[in-house]
């Protein structure tokens, strides 16, 4: 088995072991979408700027240690500066103006030429200074700022609490996970990705809060682990909860009419999730 792991944990290498890559640029992509300008030019910049604080070439090797899950905030920090100095400049007009007779291709080339400019001219002062000051590439440097927040995420007081207000957010009508994975998502693929990487290279694997492991197991059978609930409600003999669960079940998602319509608000708050980690 160990003779084949590497062929085994090939593909791994080239999806989550480049995430960060592609995280930055789909991060900027949407963004940039948002603020209605080139998404795809500006997706490219953020790469661009991202390798720059991230890669090192050695001995004319370019090293991939900060494209995977180490440099996942790395990306997203790209992503933004990237998107936000682009935004900045064109709203200003420090950018080449090209004639309405320019195809739209080269006129969104040449509008995203000062903004890359600016781009990795930052990138390069920001790579330079933080290892000239602290000895330390950038990402190992963001990461050693982060560890509090980082290292706390993997606990279960962390994951209760998450968990607790994913469904607290539901009793006021609000989409519990929708809101919360904005927090925990870029931690839990991080460890994910830190998890994999670990395995394929023989070691143990650390993390247990990954992206995976809360919607297979925390979160399996939708939101507050309710197909228990309605399954219950089906089979009830209130023909209030009845109805109720017939209904719920015959839906794709039924524990969404469950929590957020079908109970009343002392019921809305389910805490099954909870009681599914404690004993896990």
């Amino acid at each position: 088995m160990g003779t084949h792991l590497h062929g085994l944990t090939q593909a791994s290498q080239f999806t989550t072991g480049l995430i960060s890559l592609y995280a930055a640029f789909f991060i900027a992509n949407a963004l940039a979408k948002l603020y209605g300008i080139s998404s795809l030019i500006t997706g490219i910049s953020a790469i661009i700027m991202h390798v720059m604080l991230s890669a090192a070439i050695t001995d004319g090797n370019l090293s991939t240690t900060y494209l995977g899950a180490e440099g996942l905030f790395t990306s997203i920090v790209s992503a933004i500066v990237t998107v936000e100095i682009t935004r900045i400049m064109i709203q200003r007009k420090l950018v080449i103006k090209m004639p309405d007779s320019v195809p739209p291709m080269v006129m969104e080339s040449f509008l995203a030429l000062l903004p890359l400019i600016v781009t990795v001219i930052l990138a390069a002062a920001v790579s330079v200074g933080i290892v000239a000051l602290t000895g330390h590439p950038f990402p190992q440097w963001l990461m050693i700022v982060l560890a509090p927040a980082v290292n706390s995420m993997d606990t279960l007081p962390a994951m209760l609490i998450i968990i607790f207000l994913t469904q607290l957010l539901w009793f006021f009508g609000l989409h519990g996970p929708a809101i919360t994975s904005a927090v925990w998502v870029p931690f839990a693929v991080t460890y994910g990705a830190a998890n994999i990487a670990a395995y394929g290279a023989g070691q143990p694997v650390e993390h247990y809060f990954t992206f995976g492991y809360y919607y297979a197991l925390l979160q399996v059978s939708g939101s507050g682990l309710t197909l228990g609930l309605v399954l219950l409600m089906f089979f009830s003999r209130s023909k209030n909860l009845s109805s109720m669960g017939k209904a719920a079940i015959g839906t794709s998602n039924y524990w969404k009419p469950t929590i957020h319509s079908a109970l009343s608000p002392d019921r809305s708050l389910t805490v099954a999730p909870n009681i599914n980690k404690t004993r896990g």
